[in-house]
């Protein structure tokens, strides 16, 4: 067993973890990969994190992704949450890594479940991503870790883009939450 037993006053000596329990596996999820394919030792959800980055002209950020999930199509700048760490630092670590830029988180967008089945119906991948909407404070844009590539690019203009209709929501929520358009009426 690889944590071994506790000795607890009250109730003895006790296992810790074991093989099969959540502490053993949380935070082996690896990269947002193949390896979140789901296994008879992993049946939990892979927290994401992304972002909205708006600059002063109204333009946001688009990168092409450099790797799985969805590698070569255009996307918000994000990934995955690592064990330990806090969602708001999670985003602006990889707003930094993916785009170089600092920004300043403004609002909560939006929980996007993004769930793979087999065809039996199987789940397969589930993510479980969190967005939010951020401004941009300081630095160049330049594609860095998992993105190929990185440019800003005019909300107006974003429907030239082939987006994930999940991610184009999430974008078109993040304009309207800065009355950039109207809201539903």
């Amino acid at each position: 067993m690889p944590f071994g037993s506790l000795h607890n006053g009250k109730e003895g000596l006790r296992e810790v973890a074991g093989p099969g329990d959540f502490i053993f596996f949380a935070g082996q999820n690896g990269r947002m990969t193949s390896e979140a394919l789901v296994t008879s030792q992993r049946a939990w959800p892979i927290v994401g994190v992304g972002a909205v980055i708006w600059n002063t002209e109204n333009q946001i950020v688009l990168i092409r992704r450099g790797q799985e999930p969805r590698l070569g199509e255009w996307s918000i700048p994000g990934g995955k949450l690592e064990w330990g760490e806090g969602l708001r630092e999670a985003l602006l670590r990889e707003v930094e890594e993916e785009t170089g830029l600092g920004v300043e988180i403004e609002s909560l967008i939006d929980v996007v479940d993004s769930i793979t089945k087999d065809p039996s119906g199987a789940v397969l991948r589930h993510y479980v991503l969190i967005d939010f909407t951020v401004r941009h404070l300081t630095g160049a844009l330049r594609p860095g870790s998992d993105a190929a590539e990185a440019r800003w690019v005019r909300y107006a203009g974003i429907g030239e883009y082939p987006l994930w209709t999940e991610t184009r929501r999430i974008i078109d929520t993040s304009a309207r939450m800065r009355g950039l358009v109207p809201a539903f009426v």
